[in-house]
């Protein structure tokens, strides 16, 4: 099985290299783009397994990146990243369907439980069997 695709919708360049370097850690390949146009395009043409998406875009938001993970029929978990800690953003993001909700400054050890629980949910992780690839973590595994 090969390296799961982590898409990272991040108008920050300090938020794109940090979570960047996260998912890498993690053992899952970050494809970064800064555009909502950007992150369709991808989206078309690569198999992404999870996505990480900042709550403001400059070409659209959050909201409207939902939808185009929801339209697109793939079963994407999206965990978006904001830096504002927001009950009502948070409650928005969840019911529109995103797997999670992070608040920068990020904590490693959170990101990590995140993003295996949403790979696990994509069906890219299965625990029992360390991954061929490895991670510096040793937390990801694969079918």
């Amino acid at each position: 099985m090969r390296v799961p695709h982590a898409l990272l919708v991040l108008a920050s360049v300090d938020d794109r290299e940090t979570l960047c370097w996260s998912v890498a850690v993690c053992g899952v390949q970050p494809v970064p783009c800064s555009t909502l146009q950007e992150a369709k395009t991808v989206m078309a043409s690569d198999a992404i397994g999870l996505a990480l998406c900042e709550d403001r875009l400059s070409d659209g938001d959050y909201t409207d990146f939902l939808r185009a993970v929801r339209s697109s029929g793939r079963p994407i978990p999206v965990v978006v990243c904001s830096r504002r800690l927001d009950l009502g953003l948070y409650l928005d993001a969840m019911e529109m369907g995103a797997y999670d909700f992070v608040v920068r400054p990020y904590q490693e050890a959170d990101l990590a439980w995140i993003l295996e629980g949403a790979l696990w949910k994509a069906g890219l992780m299965h625990l029992g069997r360390p991954s061929a690839q490895g991670s510096a973590g040793g937390r990801f595994y694969e079918h």
